[in-house]
């Protein structure tokens, strides 16, 4: 069992997944709508006549509706082969040529929903109130105002994102990686990967290594396998990624992380994503099984457990006829409290802003209240301490490179006019 997760099969990169396929037919799909409402539904939704969606899933190519629901198994194995620790999370997605959303159970009275709705992320996290969050949890997505216990009484906090990745840790974002990660691909490129181990927003080492692998290249374009490796440049740019929750680390931590000695191999693959099994629907390719594995140098210091291997396991089912209400906000009767990362300063600690609306895929950058706000927030925030530094960087160029220049030209200067003077007498 420890060898089906080992890091040691990342050696060979032509391992592949075995793919089945399912009904590739939309027209079949819209029959079969004529006996089922929730096929009616789809079918519906597909050719943009469903109330309110009208146009919702219209692209380039053919339309893509599918779903799935699935589990994410954790487990850490110590270099012995013991298992250390596991943990099970329940999740389910949808997905079409331009929308996406995930919604995942955290097992701890918390629930992340996350919704692409073509132009941006949104993301909130649901506590129930008979089973409150605990101080990990609430540690974890440390935005004081993202988790809510009661979302009847007060607004709910929805995180807006720009662009369309997830910015969480690996209970969404290994499932996103999975199944919704085509479009950014597209467009950002798979070397621009994150570690989806790590915690993004709060975690600058997700942004220090380089990803390499291959693509379907069907409508969706989903990972068939990927591969990171240590990168110095990425690493050393790591701390301007915009992802970045700058605010919440406070200036002596960033200062740290602007002198922060980055070293690392990079030959040596860190992890490594798999689809181990896929299917393919309405001519996409989805996984049914995939796996991420790591290894962790242990802190034991014990004979057997000096490593520990990260393995992330998903098995899910795919469907055509996934749950529309995961494409769009969760219901809120009190509106929503939007942290805003859209407004963001890059040489002031300013990330996001934060105010109430009832819609907040409407909310414009454009807006004036919003652009008040923002200037306000710019107006009162300090520097970047991890910008500050970047003036003895070019003081030390002026004197190693820039000075010698300087003396040189002033010296050919006085040589060459004694020697005109020479020639004269």
């Amino acid at each position: 069992m420890l060898l089906r997760f080992s890091i040691g099969t990342l050696a060979h990169p032509s391992f592949g997944p075995t793919c089945h396929r399912g009904r590739n037919d939309v027209m079949h799909l819209l029959m079969l709508g004529l006996l089922d409402h929730r096929w009616s539904q789809t079918g519906l939704l597909l050719l943009g006549l469903l109330p309110g969606q009208a146009g919702l899933l219209a692209n380039e190519g053919h339309p893509v509706l599918l779903g799935g629901s699935g589990q994410l198994q954790c487990a850490f194995y110590l270099s012995n082969g013991r298992l250390r620790t596991n943990q099970i999370f329940g999740y389910e997605f949808a997905v079409s040529n331009s929308l996406w959303a995930i919604r995942a159970d955290l097992n701890d009275g918390v629930s992340r929903h996350a919704f692409y709705n073509g132009t941006n992320v949104f993301l909130t996290t649901i506590a129930s109130a008979s089973n409150s969050p605990s101080a990990d949890v609430l540690k974890r997505y440390s935005l004081p105002t993202v988790v809510v216990t009661n979302p009847e009484a007060k607004p709910l906090p929805c995180e807006l994102l720009p662009g369309n990745a997830i910015w969480s840790d690996y209970i969404l974002n290994v499932p996103w990686l999975a199944n919704l990660s085509g479009a950014y691909i597209r467009q950002v490129g798979l070397a621009q990967m994150p570690a989806p181990w790590e915690v993004t927003q709060h975690t600058i080492r997700a942004f220090y290594f380089r990803a390499e692998g291959k693509t379907f290249t069907d409508e969706l374009g989903l990972p068939q396998i990927v591969q990171w490796r240590f990168s110095e440049r990425q690493a050393r740019s790591a701390i301007f990624r915009h992802e970045l929750a700058r605010e919440l680390c406070g200036p002596d931590e960033r200062k740290a992380q602007a002198r922060a000695s980055i070293r690392g191999d990079e030959h040596h693959i860190v992890a490594e994503y798999k689809i181990l099994q896929c299917t393919n629907l309405f001519g996409v390719n989805v996984p049914e099984v995939y796996n991420l594995s790591r290894k962790i140098a242990s802190q034991t210091g014990k004979a057997g457990e000096d490593i520990v291997i990260l393995s992330i396991t998903g098995k899910q089912v795919i469907t055509g006829s996934p749950d529309l209400s995961l494409l769009a906000l969760p219901a809120s009767p009190k509106g929503f409290l939007v942290i805003d990362h859209r407004f963001r300063q890059e040489s002031k600690l300013v990330d996001f802003i934060q105010y109430t609306t009832n819609n907040p895929t409407a909310a414009s950058t454009f807006d004036e209240r919003l652009q008040a706000a923002y200037s306000r927030k710019v107006a009162a925030a300090m520097r970047d301490p991890a910008l500050t530094r970047r003036w003895p960087m070019y003081l030390a160029l002026f004197v190693i490179v820039g000075f010698p220049i300087i003396i040189l030209k002033w010296w050919r200067t006085v040589t060459s006019g004694k020697t005109t003077m020479q020639r004269k007498e």
